[in-house]
């Protein structure tokens, strides 16, 4: 089973850190994993518990992505200086006492990204957005869509690129409700949205043609939580058009796909 949170914003009160920004939370069983521009920490029980520092990452990282499969951690892309974003794939075991070995480099993603969102689906992993800022790559905020395929060591041994969202974004979230992938919110570069695409999951892990839900968000949003229970999409916090939210909100999807009103 796989459990993880890509833009963590629980807990935030008990991290060990006074002002974070673009970190990720990642659960493994028990353990949660902060993993900050210069830090990695660990805490069985953020709540009741400190955060113990653990094994760090071997450059400065933000704007990545991470995620948990076969009881490793991995840290997609990021960049901690501007036209330098990493394409590695970065996997550490952790140990039953919630140490992180060494950080090895388990594969290469197509494009070094910053700001992109990842969801799991089995042993199908999918990076959706982001910005592409190296020289020499496509630059601004992208709609591509890649698909990886994780054996069972929890490590991605192929890309495919998938059908393109509708418009191009990033800082936005992503959830996977039944089998379908939804993306909503972000930033184009000059804009910020509040539009929610969803597209089917085929059997063979291709994606569907997007579709724009008639329900958008309940304003312009990004850089915020978004996860998914049952047929719950929530929505929290967030930044919209320069102002930071406490809201939450929540959306009940239906079979067909379609969201109710938040």
């Amino acid at each position: 089973m796989t459990d993880y949170i890509s833009l963590g914003s629980l807990f935030l009160q008990f991290l060990p850190m006074k002002k974070i920004l673009y970190l990720t939370l990642v659960v493994i069983s028990t353990p949660f994993f902060l993993i900050s521009p210069a830090y990695t920490y660990a805490a069985n029980d953020p709540i009741q518990q400190s955060w113990s520092y653990t094994m760090p990452l071997p450059y400065l990282i933000s704007s990545h992505a991470s995620f948990s499969s076969s009881g490793r951690l991995s840290v997609i892309g990021g960049s901690a200086v501007t036209g330098k974003s990493k394409f590695d794939i970065k996997t550490s075991i952790p140990a039953n006492d919630g140490d992180l070995g060494n950080w090895t480099t388990t594969s290469l993603v197509p494009n070094a990204l910053i700001w992109h969102k990842i969801v799991l689906n089995g042993d199908d992993l999918y990076i959706l957005g982001g910005r592409e800022e190296n020289p020499g790559s496509a630059g601004g905020d992208v709609s591509k869509v890649y698909r990886g395929e994780l054996d069972e060591n929890g490590a991605i041994i192929s890309w495919q690129i998938l059908t393109q969202m509708p418009g191009d974004r990033s800082l936005g979230g992503a959830v996977i409700v039944g089998n379908r992938i939804y993306y909503a919110g972000g930033f184009d570069g000059s804009t910020r949205h509040s539009e929610i695409f969803y597209s089917d999951i085929n059997p063979d892990g291709t994606l569907g043609s997007w579709k724009i839900s008639p329900i958008p968000l309940p304003y312009v949003l990004q850089g915020f939580g978004m996860v998914s229970k049952g047929n719950y999409i929530f929505i929290i916090g967030g930044e919209s058009n320069g102002t930071s939210q406490p809201d939450v909100y929540s959306s009940l999807v239906n079979p067909d796909g379609s969201l109710n009103p938040w």
